[in-house]
């Protein structure tokens, strides 16, 4: 799968995601207006579509290099070269992103375990699967945001997986 198909595919996933987040609500409106039941369980659904439209536009955000920052400039700026400090916020950064995937996997393990249905046959944990799906793909773009040649990513990658290791 090329980076134009994981493109591609996030565009069609955002897309639908926001199609249902305005659906859902409309189609409960006109529902009430003719007198019968809408959508079941539409608010709860609509709670856990915010939840994939943030990952969705975090997603995106991350691919366009256009993450929030305290800085001006964005630290994951495509780099011909390793500029030190740069690096060690960049690896620390993809760290931190990874941990969190890593937290959400296990929290959707536990939500497996002990199952919850939000509205009929969609448990819980399908709903809140978007998370780790979301920080993993988010560090997969900063790899690839960090920098020009695949060598300098893999120097970032060895870092990361170091980190990884001795934190283990």
């Amino acid at each position: 799968m090329t980076y134009f198909n994981i493109r591609t595919i996030e565009k069609y996933f955002t897309l639908f995601v926001f199609i249902s987040l305005v659906l859902l609500p409309a189609v409960e409106v006109i529902a009430r207006f003719f007198g019968t039941t809408g959508v079941i369980a539409s608010s709860v659904l609509v709670q856990h579509l915010t939840l994939w439209i943030g990952f969705a536009g975090a997603v995106i955000a991350a691919r366009r290099n256009k993450l929030l920052s305290l800085t001006t400039e964005p630290l994951f700026k495509t780099e011909l070269s390793i500029n030190w400090f740069n690096f060690i916020g960049k690896v620390t950064t993809i760290f931190i992103v990874l941990a969190l995937a890593y937290g959400s996997w296990e929290l959707v393990k536990i939500e497996m375990d002990y199952p919850v249905d939000i509205a009929p046959l969609l448990p819980r944990w399908a709903a809140q699967f978007v998370m780790p799906v979301g920080f993993f793909l988010i560090a997969i773009h900063l790899l690839i945001n960090g920098y020009a040649s695949w060598k300098n990513r893999s120097i970032m990658l060895f870092g990361i997986t170091s980190i990884i290791l001795l934190t283990r």
